[in-house]
């Protein structure tokens, strides 16, 4: 395969693509305006889906995903384009789906989170679920809310994420992001030792267990907004 990962999802974001779509036997495929449109002549073979993906994922992050078969993880470009990655295996055969990230964090108004949700931002504890089906905005809109918070209270904020998606820079208040398989371990115990970190915020990216579930409840009984 030709296309480096930088190369590729550097064109990606320039096409304005907000997928990247790898699998073998497939060409090369980008998710613009809702539509799939094709990007290459040439179809993906077994060898050149592994290559770009041992590229993308690293030695760490690619012996996990033979191992568990699936993995999440993120990419950023040496243009700065930051992706969302998913490797996985269908028909034993190793392909890849890449969500492009915006490289701006919106503002509430910018997406229409206004009213109720703005008065959300003010609460002091408690346990705020933001649900919703995939592809709808979820991750953005959790962004512009602790962009929100930031810019408007004193806080110290733990994001606890798989993976991280966007980047906060640096700025009034504190936002600590950690990312699961690097920096943390378990969602349980994370959350566990957050404590210790004198957080006034935690924000936790994925709930997928009832430990979490769990641990998450404990959080917010204990005077921390989760």
């Amino acid at each position: 395969m030709e296309n480096t990962p930088h190369a590729l999802f550097s064109k990606a974001a320039e096409a304005g693509a907000s997928d990247v779509h790898l699998a073998v036997g497939s060409p090369i495929m980008f998710r613009i305006d809702g539509e799939l449109q094709v990007q290459t002549k040439q179809v993906v073979t077994a060898a050149g889906a592994e290559s770009f993906v041992k590229a993308v994922l690293g030695e760490t992050k690619y012996k996990e995903l033979k191992d568990k078969r699936e993995v999440d993880a993120s990419f950023e470009t040496k243009d700065g384009t930051r992706l969302r990655i998913n490797c996985h295996y269908e028909r034993d055969h190793i392909g890849l789906v890449a969500r492009v990230i915006p490289t701006e964090i919106p503002s509430m108004e910018d997406i229409g989170l206004t009213g109720t949700i703005e008065q959300l931002c003010n609460l002091e504890e408690g346990l705020v679920l933001f649900t919703g089906p995939t592809g709808e905005g979820k991750s953005t809109s959790l962004a512009a809310i602790l962009k929100h918070i930031r810019e408007t209270r004193a806080v110290n904020i733990v994001t606890l994420e798989d993976p991280i998606e966007f980047v906060f820079p640096a700025g009034d208040g504190i936002i600590r992001q950690r990312e699961y398989g690097s920096d943390f371990l378990s969602f349980p115990d994370a959350m566990k030792h957050v404590l210790r970190q004198d957080p006034d915020i935690v924000m936790v990216g994925e709930m997928r267990d009832p430990e979490t579930v769990g641990a998450a409840l404990t959080l917010a009984e204990t005077g921390h907004l989760i």
